[in-house]
């Protein structure tokens, strides 16, 4: 029986709210990064023992002098009124969390409310427009049984109105809904037309260059020797649009391709890097999570409201959209 007790004992219990917040940070860690918003001369400071502070407080000070007693009675006092004023603004704050959590819940339960309602009046509509579709339908056979032309015309036209009100009704999209969606997409909003590649304009001396230079990405040989030169002349602090850049590329192959006919003249005035240049397309920059900031203090006060840090990023990225 006493190791029974033992074990017991050993448990350590968790309320239900604080198993909650563990769970949630932890999945959601993505998406929320909380920061310690104490002030700096602020962290780090333990307060006095609860045996230290009731000592001070019962202290009479009946082993000082009057002046002693009457400074430390008044340092008490302020040390009173700081406590008092302290409580005060606690209980304020209590007050504010309690007024915003019976707003936060009566919100909730107002948005319950319409979405129910929405999906009551949206099916009421999709069965008024399915049978408004189905007699349409009957009085177009009928009327094509009989054969008269107008009252064709007259099922014809109730047949098209009841099909576009039915197709009207469900591309209707809900305006209220509880399903809520991770916080990367309601704050990241990625504009695809900037994040496309920037192709980069061909240099002017590079057209040329290839222009003058038709062995360049025709012969491998001379090709590969090229753009060993560039990696060369690029290491060795050498401009690639200067002109010395091509003087230094056309000398170079000249000596190393004497037999070549070589049928312009060394004006320098190309980049044989160029080609390459054009053809590799920049790295696509990659829109990175946006993280949802919360201080130490949201998320104290969303534990107190009842609802997770998730929650309450939720609805702050909400405010500040609407804001």
């Amino acid at each position: 029986m006493a190791e029974q007790e033992n074990n017991m004992e050993m448990v350590e219990f968790e309320f239900p709210d604080e198993t909650e917040v563990k769970v949630t940070t932890k999945a959601r860690e993505e998406d929320i990064e909380i920061e310690d918003d104490t002030p700096e001369q602020d962290q780090g400071r333990d307060p006095l023992p609860n045996e230290i502070v009731e000592e001070l407080e019962k202290d009479e000070l009946n082993e000082y002098s009057e002046r002693v007693r009457t400074r430390m009675s008044q340092m008490k006092k302020v040390w009173h009124d700081e406590r008092r004023a302290k409580e005060s603004a606690a209980r304020e704050r209590e007050e504010a969390i309690r007024i915003a959590q019976s707003v936060y819940e009566e919100n909730r339960r107002l948005k319950a409310s319409l979405e129910q309602g929405e999906g009551q009046l949206i099916g009421t509509y999709k069965e008024a427009a399915s049978r408004e579709l189905e007699i349409a339908k009957r009085e177009y056979k009928d009327a094509y049984d009989s054969g008269d032309t107008e009252k064709i015309i007259e099922a014809q036209e109730r047949l098209t109105r009841a099909q576009m009100f039915l197709q009207e009704v469900n591309n209707y999209r809900p305006q209220y809904t509880s399903k809520e969606t991770p916080l990367q997409e309601s704050n990241n909003t990625v504009n695809t037309q900037a994040q496309r590649p920037q192709v980069p304009q061909p240099d002017y001396k590079a057209v040329t260059w290839q222009e003058r230079n038709s062995w360049f990405g025709t012969d491998e040989e001379m090709t590969s020797l090229a753009l060993g030169l560039h990696e060369k002349l690029v290491k060795g602090g050498v401009d690639p649009r200067s002109d010395d850049y091509y003087r230094r590329i056309d000398n170079t192959m000249r000596k190393r391709f004497p037999e070549y006919k070589w049928g312009d003249s060394q004006d320098g005035s190309a980049n044989p890097r160029a080609k390459q240049a054009q053809v590799v397309a920049p790295a696509t920059r990659s829109t990175a999570p946006r993280k949802v900031v919360l201080t130490k203090t949201q998320v104290n006060l969303a534990k107190k409201l009842g609802i997770t840090p998730e929650q309450y990023a939720r609805e702050l990225i909400k405010e500040n959209r609407n804001g």
